[in-house]
């Protein structure tokens, strides 16, 4: 029970770093767009504003203008304008926060809940969807998921490749063409293809009677390409419709 229990936690522990580094840093700039200026912030600007920046133009321009500095009566006017008028926009901006701002920032920070969560529930669906399928099924979906994402090291692609042909010289050959392709090394992709054509096409043979979506995916990783966020994931013809459908049927 003890072991059951570490085990379980160890891949709690790895789910929500592979969490953390597919989707962290995209979480932490919207959790920063939103945090808004305080109001100690606020009186530091005015003081800043009424403070040398006001002295500062004002002379400036007067001086430029008439050719003398400006007079005292004039230049009180001018900071004391400043002052009124900051302490003023801190004075609603307070209030503003006071009633109706702290509802938006509740709105905030749920929707930044939302979006957080929104790692979790994609890998739970995507795992409970495999959950229900046949374990060689469930296999070669698996590699298919790892063949799509974009994102993924030369590693990834070897295990994905291993699980669906047994072809270590395969496996071996998308890694690096994964590799060269993020150095930009097309031309040696190409030589790759040349040098192991006939492992290609075998591979790609084996596939295509039972698994021709799979076997397209596993071309394209051998040509070098992939689908990248701008283009996405092509879908399979009526995939809207699909889905509406298992929604109304509750499925």
């Amino acid at each position: 029970m003890k072991l059951s229990s570490l085990l379980n936690s160890e891949n709690s522990e790895k789910n929500h770093l592979q969490i953390q580094q597919s989707g962290q840093r995209r979480i932490d700039r919207m959790a920063q767009s939103g945090v808004g200026k305080s109001s100690l912030w606020g009186l530091a600007e005015v003081g800043w504003t009424a403070g040398p920046v006001t002295f500062l133009a004002a002379q400036g321009g007067y001086y430029l203008g008439f050719g003398t500095w400006l007079p005292n009566e004039n230049l009180i006017f001018f900071v004391g304008y400043t002052v009124l008028m900051g302490l003023i926009a801190v004075l609603v901006k307070f209030i503003y926060k006071a009633t109706k701002g702290q509802v938006l920032e509740d709105a905030k920070e749920q929707l930044l809940l939302v979006i957080g969560s929104m790692p979790d529930f994609i890998l739970s669906v995507r795992d409970l969807t495999l959950s229900r399928m046949e374990p060689e099924s469930r296999r070669y979906e698996s590699a298919r998921i790892l063949l799509q994402k974009s994102d993924l090291g030369p590693q990834w692609l070897t295990l994905a490749v291993n699980s669906i042909i047994d072809s270590p010289v395969i496996a071996q050959a998308v890694a690096n063409i994964e590799i060269y392709w993020r150095a930009g090394m097309y031309s040696r992709i190409h030589d790759i293809n040349q040098e192991l054509s006939t492992e290609v096409l075998a591979a790609l043979a084996s596939l295509e009677p039972d698994r021709p979506r799979l076997a397209r995916l596993l071309e394209q990783r051998l040509q070098g390409k992939k689908n990248t966020l701008r283009s996405g994931v092509e879908r399979e013809p009526f995939f809207i419709e699909r889905i509406f459908s298992a929604i109304e049927e509750d499925d």
